[in-house]
């Protein structure tokens, strides 16, 4: 078990599962993804702040950035994890999905702030993948 969990790593870690379930067809990718996916909605979404939280701290959590408090929403972030929920709802047709991803982007758009190359680059490193999937441009098992 781990102390913490930063969405947007599980992001980038289900990018390259998106990828390897592209070349291969490997059937767990879909369950493995879903299951991340309602993890972190109910987690890690705050509502409140239409973003998703920077990182979740176990109690307890002695690491620099839990102990810091720089726990709170990371707007700049959700362009990175739309996507996945895209893909969710391009692969299964569920609307829960498409909602889902439908808000984490406009969360993302409304609260991006392009201060820093970094910024810019986390906002659009696969975020034109979000749009394809939500239009159904790409095929499921493409990327």
């Amino acid at each position: 078990s781990t102390e913490s969990v930063k969405p947007f790593m599980v992001a980038l870690t289900l990018e390259a599962l998106f990828h390897y379930a592209a070349e291969t067809g490997d059937p767990r990718v879909l369950p493995a993804a879903t299951h991340a996916a309602d993890w972190l909605w109910r987690n890690t979404w705050n509502p409140g702040s239409n973003a998703f939280v920077y990182i979740l701290c176990r109690p307890g959590a002695r690491s620099e950035e839990c102990t810091k408090g720089e726990t709170g929403p990371a707007p700049d972030l959700n362009l990175l994890i739309a996507p996945i929920y895209a893909w969710l709802y391009y692969t299964t047709g569920d609307q829960e999905a498409a909602a889902r991803s439908d808000q984490i982007f406009n969360g993302g758009v409304q609260g991006a702030n392009f201060n820093s190359g970094k910024i810019f680059s986390q906002n659009y490193r696969w975020s034109f993948d979000y749009l394809r999937w939500r239009e159904g441009i790409l095929k499921a098992t493409a990327l």
